[in-house]
């Protein structure tokens, strides 16, 4: 789940549906704005898609993250 301010929602979109790991992603309304479905191989992958690629996302003020 990704904080991001209402003018970056678009292009916040367009990056993660770009990135390797990305399944799916949809704006939602309420604490988040955008809720994204990843599947990666490891741990150590999902760790550098969150906290490297998408907090590199300029307006991504923060992100939840769950694994099931």
């Amino acid at each position: 789940m990704l904080k991001v301010p209402g003018k970056g929602v678009a292009e916040v979109m367009d990056i993660l549906r770009g990135m390797e790991g990305v399944v799916e992603a949809s704006t939602v309304y309420g604490e988040s704005d955008i809720i994204a479905r990843v599947q990666v191989p490891s741990q150590d992958d999902l760790d550098s898609l969150v906290m490297d690629e998408t907090h590199g996302i300029a307006a991504v003020e923060s992100t939840r993250t769950y694994r099931i």
